[in-house]
């Protein structure tokens, strides 16, 4: 499915939600086969990830130190760098 606007999709947003975003990015749907793989995992987050800040945790928890690193920067959800 092509999620670019224009091409069935009105928003971007509207497309992601149609083809259900979380559960297709998220490590917890596949978690067993990940497990299985033993494919190592660079949990990444910001301090600060709104909604979603438990994420990189709990995939670090569940994977495990063998299998995954987990890395927690100081910004903010999105946040631009600058300078």
């Amino acid at each position: 499915m092509d999620l670019s606007p224009g091409q069935g999709c009105g928003r971007r947003a509207d497309c992601v939600r149609a083809v259900g975003w979380w559960e297709k990015s998220s490590p917890s749907t596949d978690l067993a086969h990940l497990k299985a793989s033993g494919v190592g995992v660079y949990a990444v987050a910001n301090r600060d990830e709104a909604g979603t800040r438990h994420g990189a945790p709990l995939t670090f928890r569940n994977l495990g130190e063998g299998q995954a690193k987990l890395l927690i920067g100081p910004a903010t959800h999105c946040a631009s760098r600058s300078g």
